[in-house]
């Protein structure tokens, strides 16, 4: 699959479903809106490419200037945010005073900054080329929407594939820092400005993991995310504890138990908990999955890549952040929303992560000693793929907000449809795809009295669902992709068949884990009360 390059541009064809990336809720529009915004953010980001390529053609101030604060990697990659630089000095003139020089209009440059109020320029590093080598003669032409500008003119266009040989800057808005919701937990690190924040702490430089002295091997974790991933009994909500307790001779019983808060098999509570919604507890890539993701994301693979020191070891935080800048993993996990009708709509789930968070690097240390001759003693290290573990990732753990809807079975279908990609790290354009498959559901109009409902779930729990007491229909699934995304898979979790609690033995939970290939899930229902005391808790 080819590599492509930072595109900016909207979808193909534009969803209203709001997508929710751990974010304050937003108003939806109208495709007609949407479309129109779109277009009109699309023209901006142009005029600002060829006000750019003016000044960066003519004058190496400004490209030694953009290369310098490219370096300083602000969001752990080779981004200059523009509304943090814009008033920053180049030989006694801002920045932004520099490209109005080569605007056609004086209030261009403001509506810009209105219309794209997150405008970012980006430096990629393709095929070896390094930002640190940019020299203050070379040209750089500004990428946006396939077209390369150069001096104000378009001079080529990109293939959707094509991967250039050469340094250039693309124009886009930026997908690592947002305007301020005053919500960030990590307040003190996270404000920029005053004004913006990143989208996720993985983006945050000044944020730095528990040092571990340890310079080689593995690093140490709880049991709970290793391959067999068993959880400790007394770490997990009562509430769920009970359900399985009471449900041990009747498995798929659990999480009615849970939702309605029965005491017995014999309940007939029909009111559903409002404050108990089903989440994706942890997550596993399968441990070729880094590799798989890098062939498309990168041209320089952490494996092949090493780290020195002279004179001293490094630790293993330190070994890490050398070999692993800048590299994450976006997860785009698209789920079926409440099906009220035979269009499903998506609920979109975004997790960013740090390698170092879903795998157990092997480091190898080398060392070479000092010589007669003045040459010191040098500490080498690297990543040994294939040493390296898979490990299970709990987006709780990190204070990630993973919770489905309210599974509503007396409305909604017997099943949830997940579908989950890794997003290429220089994803360009989306488009909207459908999917067809086959839901059941109960039988239209005869639940809602506490006999009627009573009757269907003991039909779900002694697994006794057939077509004389379901509806089956053809439903149809859109979600939005690029591409460039890497597809692991997708899967059926079924409410009474698929309980959350596979087993407990000795103290240890077992869950049931759902998917195929290279990503693995497990979904388990949890209160509020237990998802907000667990929120950034090194206790999995």
């Amino acid at each position: 699959m080819g590599c492509m390059i930072f595109v900016s541009s909207c979808n193909e064809k534009i969803d209203s479903t709001p997508d929710l990336t751990n974010e304050p809720m937003i108003n939806s529009v109208s495709e007609q809106d949407a479309e129109l915004m779109c277009a009109q953010k699309n023209k901006y980001l142009k005029q600002f490419s060829v006000i750019l390529s003016k000044a960066v053609a003519r004058n190496k101030d400004v490209r030694l200037f953009l290369k310098n604060k490219a370096l300083e990697k602000i969001d752990n990659n080779y981004n200059v945010f523009y509304p943090l630089v814009k008033n920053e000095l180049i030989n006694g003139l801002t920045f932004e005073n520099i490209l109005a020089q080569y605007a056609d209009d004086e209030e261009v440059l403001s509506a810009i900054e209105t219309i794209v109020p997150l405008l970012n320029i980006h430096f990629p590093e393709l095929l070896g080329n390094r930002v640190e080598n940019i020299d203050e003669d070379d040209e750089l032409p500004i990428l946006n929407e396939y077209n390369l500008f150069f001096d104000g003119d378009i001079v080529d266009t990109l293939a959707a594939d094509e991967i250039p040989a050469y340094h250039l800057l693309v124009v886009t808005e930026s997908s690592s820092i947002r305007k301020s919701t005053g919500l960030s937990k990590s307040m003190n690190n996270s404000i920029l400005n005053g004004k913006y924040e990143y989208v996720d702490d993985i983006f945050n430089p000044n944020l730095i993991r528990k040092s571990i002295a340890k310079t080689s091997g593995y690093d140490n974790y709880s049991v709970s995310h290793t391959l067999t991933g068993y959880f400790p009994q007394n770490n997990l909500e009562n509430d769920l504890l009970n359900a399985y307790n009471i449900s041990k001779k009747q498995t798929n019983a659990t999480r009615t138990i849970m939702y309605y808060n029965w005491t017995s098999l014999d309940d007939n509570k029909s009111t559903m908990r409002s404050d108990v919604k089903d989440c994706i507890f942890r997550i596993r890539l399968h441990p070729d999955g880094f590799d798989d993701y890098e062939s498309t994301a990168s041209d320089e693979h952490v494996f092949e890549k090493s780290t020195t020191n002279k004179k001293s070891s490094l630790t293993r935080e330190q070994v890490l952040k050398n070999l692993l800048n800048g590299v994450y993993f976006k997860f785009k996990i698209f789920i079926e929303k409440n099906a009220i009708s035979t269009l499903v709509e998506s609920r979109a789930i975004i997790l960013y992560v740090k390698p170092e968070d879903l795998y157990d690097f092997y480091i190898n240390e080398s060392y070479q000693h000092s010589t007669f001759f003045g040459h010191h003693s040098k500490y080498t290290y690297t990543l040994d793929k294939e040493k390296t573990k898979s490990k299970w990732y709990y987006p709780m753990e990190h204070g990630k907000d993973t919770r489905l809807e309210r599974w509503d079975i007396k409305q909604d279908a017997t099943s949830k449809y997940i579908m989950i990609f890794l997003e290429h790290k220089d994803a360009g354009k989306t488009f909207s795809k459908t999917v067809k498959y086959s839901q059941t559901k109960a039988i239209s109009g005869k639940l809602g009295i506490t006999a009627e409902w009573k009757k269907f779930a003991d039909l779900g729990i002694n697994g006794e669902l057939n077509a004389s007491n379901t509806n089956q229909q053809e439903v149809s699934f859109t979600y939005s992709y690029s591409p460039s995304d890497l597809y692991l898979g997708n899967m059926t979790i079924n409410y009474f068949d698929d309980y959350p609690i596979e087993r407990i033995y000795r103290g240890r939970v077992y869950f049931n884990n759902f998917g195929s290939g290279e990503i693995a899930i497990s979904v388990i229902p949890v209160s509020n009360s237990y998802w907000n005391k667990m929120q950034n808790k090194s206790i999995f």
